[in-house]
């Protein structure tokens, strides 16, 4: 048997269809799905007005990842609206009726950590973004080499061509940590050039400077002043990096079954374990005295949670970062 060339794989694709009414709009799907069943291969198609034309308060989202699925999806769409033309919803795969939009939507941007890293973060995207690899090769150039880490886009270089430590580049507040600021801030910026504008911003972990820096808290909005602006507190972010406020601890993510339970475990260990990320009811990070290790971890599993190692050496949202908060936050504060 013979192979043909490989067919490129369909990404998904966004449906924004909008009317005056929603009559207009239930006919702007019937439009749209003969679209894609006459011509099925040109997914993801267009029935014309929704994407070129004007506006309407009558509005429908939906993302579907081929012509097979956005068929199924818009007819759906169109079933439920037909049986209820003044009840909005929203659906757990990525999709929201409207019957009446009369104020514009407000949106926020929530800005990364450094925990969402990995390697080979963006290696799909930056042949299309030439910013996003300008912006990474500015704050290189900013932070400079040093002995101890990698430069910042070295630490998310895909795997197989990532040099010797980048892993624990990966982890650095010089190197991953500033990796993750810019990224986020030059994806945030792509955004408002599309016409995606944010209401206000905020930040998981260390995502919090990018939030601060494209709010202008760092005198400009400009992403090459707020890179330089970040990149030349390197030297401070070092300073972290080579601390030993890590030493000694493990750091364990827990998924409670009994809450309670296993805030008795906590409170047992009190002065030896320390609440790093409360991030829901049952689920959350500590940090643990490393001798203490195996007797906590044995007396949460009593407890009925799960526990899993985190591989990551800072011991962020922690007491033991504090003697070096101060230093950090002189140098943001500059200017």
């Amino acid at each position: 048997m013979s192979q043909g060339p490989d067919t490129p794989a369909v990404l998904p694709h966004l449906f924004a269809l909008s009317a005056p009414t929603v009559a207009g709009l239930l006919d702007a799907v019937d439009a749209q799905i003969q679209v894609l069943e006459s011509a099925p291969g040109a997914f993801p198609g267009t029935a014309g007005p929704p994407s070129a034309g004007e506006h309407g308060p009558a509005r429908l989202a939906l993302v579907a990842g081929g012509p097979s699925e956005a068929r199924e999806r818009l007819a759906a769409s169109a079933a439920r609206i037909r049986g209820a033309p003044q009840t909005g919803f929203t659906t757990a795969r990525g999709g929201g009726f409207a019957p009446s939009v009369t104020q514009p939507l407000t949106a926020a941007f929530l800005f990364p950590g450094q925990g969402a890293l990995y390697p080979g973060l963006f290696a799909d995207l930056l042949p299309a973004l030439p910013r996003l690899g300008a912006a990474l090769s500015l704050l290189d150039a900013t932070v400079g080499p040093s002995s101890t880490t990698l430069l910042p886009s070295q630490a998310i270089a895909p795997a197989d061509r990532a040099p010797e430590g980048a892993s624990a580049a990966l982890h650095a507040l010089s190197c991953g940590g500033l990796a993750a600021l810019v990224a986020g801030l030059s994806l945030a910026e792509l955004l408002e050039r599309v016409g995606v504008r944010c209401a206000a911003t905020l930040g998981h972990s260390n995502g919090e400077l990018s939030a601060l820096g494209f709010a202008g808290a760092f005198g400009s909005r400009e992403l090459p002043h707020i890179i330089r602006y970040l990149g030349e507190a390197a030297w401070e972010f070092r300073h972290v990096d080579a601390g030993a406020h890590a030493g000694g601890v493990r750091l364990r993510a827990l998924l409670a079954t009994d809450r309670p339970a296993l805030d008795r475990v906590l409170e047992q260990f009190r002065g030896q374990v320390h609440v790093m990320l409360d991030n829901c009811p049952r689920q959350l990070v500590v940090h643990v005295r490393s001798g203490a290790a195996a007797r906590f971890d044995d007396a949460a599993r009593w407890a009925g949670a799960l526990v899993a190692d985190v591989p990551f050496a800072q011991a962020y949202h922690s007491p033991l970062l504090r003697p070096l908060s101060g230093r950090i936050e002189a140098s943001l504060r500059r200017a």
